[in-house]
């Protein structure tokens, strides 16, 4: 048995991904449910921030912003919208992911200056069809 008093429930729902300048705008929209509101937290991203009826919103400091493109000059936050499969992730055959790691000393390196440590990785991503992802640009209110 579980407190779930004060939690909504979450649908199935399209993600919006948006610059996290738009929080406090987010939040006072009309039927704004926050993840602190989720019933479980199961499946929910880590950039997650909350929902509006069936968009589930993922905020990001680097989310895309056109500097001074509204007719006043004021930054325009795009917010991109997408259905279930509009994008993907491709990994390509016969390669996988590595991390490699040199610790101090390794190769030509008699007095121990240096190490490195990086990955790679083979995958593409793919937008699969345009047509469900929509744009939604927005300005901040004052």
């Amino acid at each position: 048995m579980e407190n779930k008093f004060g939690t909504g429930p979450i649908r199935q729902a399209y993600w919006g991904m948006v610059n996290s300048r738009v929080i406090p705008n987010l939040e006072a929209v009309q039927g704004f449910l926050s993840v602190a509101q989720y019933p479980a937290y199961m499946n929910i991203l880590s950039a997650e921030w909350g929902s509006v009826s069936n968009v589930r919103f993922l905020v990001s400091s680097v989310g895309s912003v056109s500097p001074a493109a509204s007719v006043l000059g004021a930054d325009v936050l795009n917010c991109f919208i997408t259905g279930q499969e509009a994008y993907a992730c491709i990994d390509l055959d016969g390669a996988s992911a590595q991390f490699i790691y040199r610790p101090l000393g390794y190769g030509d390196d008699p007095l121990l200056l240096r190490q490195s440590a990086g990955f790679k990785f083979a995958q593409a991503e793919r937008i699969l069809n345009d047509a469900w992802i929509i744009n939604l640009r927005m300005t901040l209110s004052v």
